[in-house]
């Protein structure tokens, strides 16, 4: 397998809370790059169990299993691993960085607009956890501070 330095992926900060979001409201968000998650160009077992959930959780989603490269697979079964600093429990987000680190390296088919990247990104999160967002995962995988809203997400332009 190739052995490139892969992309980084930050954690995020998210304003007003996850629970606003899912309810309507207003949330800024922005990556927090004193943290990040990246893939490791070493393979081991011990997260294979994990990661074979992963695949057959996304394999039993119709619209993300169309998306999905048959590579990501044969990767866990390598042993695919990932390296990370993101403190779990925190609430900074190594499952959306994860998330976006795995959209990034696995899914041939991108989405065309912000919206279904947010959808497809929330809909791999949910793996994790029931019901969320995807603006922690938009945000780790843009690398961009998102303002997000009712009417729509806008990316808050880098100086």
């Amino acid at each position: 397998m190739d052995h490139k330095n892969y992309k980084s992926f930050s954690s995020k900060v998210l304003l007003f809370g996850e629970y606003l979001v899912l309810n309507g409201g207003k949330s800024l968000s922005f990556p927090y790059n004193a943290f990040s998650l990246r893939r490791s160009k070493d393979y081991v077992l011990k997260n294979k169990y994990f990661f074979q959930k992963l695949v057959t959780y996304i394999e039993q989603h119709d619209r993300l299993s169309s998306k999905l490269s048959p590579d990501f697979r044969i990767e866990v079964d390598l042993g695919l691993n990932f390296e990370s600093n993101i403190p779990v429990g925190y609430g900074l987000g190594i499952s959306g960085a994860l998330v976006a680190a795995i959209y990034d390296d696995f899914f041939i088919e991108r989405a065309s607009d912000f919206s279904e990247l947010k959808t497809d990104l929330a809909d791999l999160e949910s793996f994790f956890f029931f019901i969320c967002s995807g603006i922690d995962q938009l945000t780790s995988f843009l690398d961009s501070a998102i303002l997000s809203s009712p009417v729509g997400i806008e990316i808050v332009a880098k100086d």
